[in-house]
């Protein structure tokens, strides 16, 4: 066997692997019922506790993550990468769920991670530190001042001051209907 076919079979190996993993990450059944995103909604709270959620929790994106197939006997790992809405949010979880360590839903264990290490979450806060220092503050003293001065020089030509000429309401109306 030359060396082009045997690259040639090794490429085809790989591309139906990777289809393979990119078919079983997007599929959405079992007990999430076909939408994930609902399923994920409703699943921090009853893991976590309802008493720690004040609203619903946003969901922006949710989907499994590639993994290999697993082999033998081996329980089939439901890896999920999901985007939450709010930041808060997400502190909140993985917090919640540091804190209670082992979760349990349905029978099944399973446990939460960040996404990023601590080196890349102390670079991010880094990199913000770094802008807010460089930007210019000024006392609010001062901006209060300007913005009242600014305020009151526009109040002239401000239409919820001054009202709007009947001639150029957009809001007017055209005609009028009689019922008799």
């Amino acid at each position: 066997m030359d060396r082009v076919t045997e690259i040639a079979k090794e490429c085809k190996k790989l591309q139906d692997k990777c289809l393979d993993l990119e078919n079983r990450s997007r599929t959405q059944k079992g007990a999430k019922g076909g939408n994930m995103i609902r399923f994920l909604t409703g699943f921090f709270p009853n893991v976590l506790g309802a008493d720690n959620f004040n609203s619903t929790v946003i969901i922006n994106r949710a989907h499994h993550t590639l993994a290999p197939r697993p082999t033998g006997e081996e329980r089939p790992s439901h890896r999920l990468l999901v985007r939450l809405h709010y930041y808060a949010d997400k502190l909140k979880i993985l917090d919640l769920g540091k804190a209670r360590g082992r979760l349990m839903y349905k029978g099944a264990q399973g446990k939460m991670a960040r996404d990023m290490s601590d080196k890349d979450i102390l670079k991010m806060e880094l990199e913000q530190l770094q802008k807010e220092v460089k930007t210019t503050r000024e006392p609010v003293s001062k901006t209060a001042k300007e913005i009242c001065e600014w305020v009151e020089a526009q109040a002239a030509e401000d239409p919820l001051i001054k009202g709007v000429p009947e001639d150029k309401n957009p809001f007017k109306e055209k005609g009028g209907c009689i019922i008799t």
